[in-house]
Formats: structure tokens, sequence, C-alpha cells
């Protein structure tokens, strides 16, 4: 197998029009893994391993949807989705959480969080997007108020 440069690493770049995902995990390797899969689908994708840099990346990048891992040290994905809804960036995105935390009480939080769908690492790549289509195809349905997908 050849060796990726970090020329070859970066993402081709992409129509305007690509849906915009920002993915936010303090394990940078998982973070990293998931962003390249969705860059591989067609995805204009960043990534923030921390509540702080997300916030910013939120308010620079202006992503379409979120994913947002819950267990992360300092701010955590339920405070961080809290102050991400208070920014004027975050009125119009959707939230998805991609966490370890899978009881029914977490998926409860999220949901009361305004999350819209909530999966359980390992997630399966097929049902994320499935759920990512089906918002990114649709303009016409403002984040947190559409149907909450079934839980993966």
């Amino acid at each position: 197998m050849r060796p990726i440069s970090a020329k070859q690493d970066q993402a081709p770049d992409r129509n305007a029009s690509a849906p915009r995902i920002l993915v936010v995990d303090d394990n940078a390797d998982a973070a990293t893994s998931l962003g390249r899969l969705l860059k591989l689908s067609g995805y204009d994708v960043k990534v923030a391993h921390d509540g702080h840099t997300a916030l910013a990346e939120v308010a620079r990048f202006r992503p379409q949807v979120v994913l947002l891992d819950l267990g992360m040290p300092g701010m955590d994905g339920l405070e961080t989705a809290s102050r991400i809804q208070q920014l004027a960036a975050g009125k119009e995105l959707s939230l998805i959480a991609v966490t370890g935390w899978g009881q029914d009480e977490d998926r409860q939080r999220t949901e009361a969080a305004g999350f819209i769908a909530h999966f359980v690492k390992p997630i399966k790549i097929t049902q994320l997007e499935a759920v990512l289509s089906r918002l990114t195809a649709s303009d016409s349905l403002p984040a947190g108020k559409s149907q909450r997908p079934s839980p993966a």
C-alpha cells in the first residue's frame, strides 16, 4: 500500500453545494476516520476535538450537521450542543450524537437537548449516511424540527 502524502490526504476542492458536516470527538483517530469516510461519500467535512474548537468551527464553517460526541473532557457534548444552539450559525443546523453512551436516559437527554438522532459507537456508517442524506437533501426541514429518525 502506498503511503499518503500530505497533499494527497487533503480533500479535493468540493462544490460549494456539498453538504457541510462538522465531526466533533476528543478521540482524534475516531474523528479523523469518520471524517474521511464522509468525505469519500461527497460531504464537505471539518473535524474538531473539543467543544471550544467546535464552537469556532460552527461560526466559521457553518455546517448543516454536527456529529457530536457526548463524553468529551472539559466541555462535554451536551454543553457544547447548548452553546452551539446559542450561536447565529447554530440556529439552522442539525445535531447528531455519536457517542459511547447508549442508555435510555442518555437518549432522552440528547432528545431533550435538540439532537435529531443518537448513534452509539461503533456506528454503522450506512445508518448514519441514511440519516445524513435525508437531512441534507431537504432544506425545508429546520434543525431540531424534523421527525426524529428511529434510534440506531
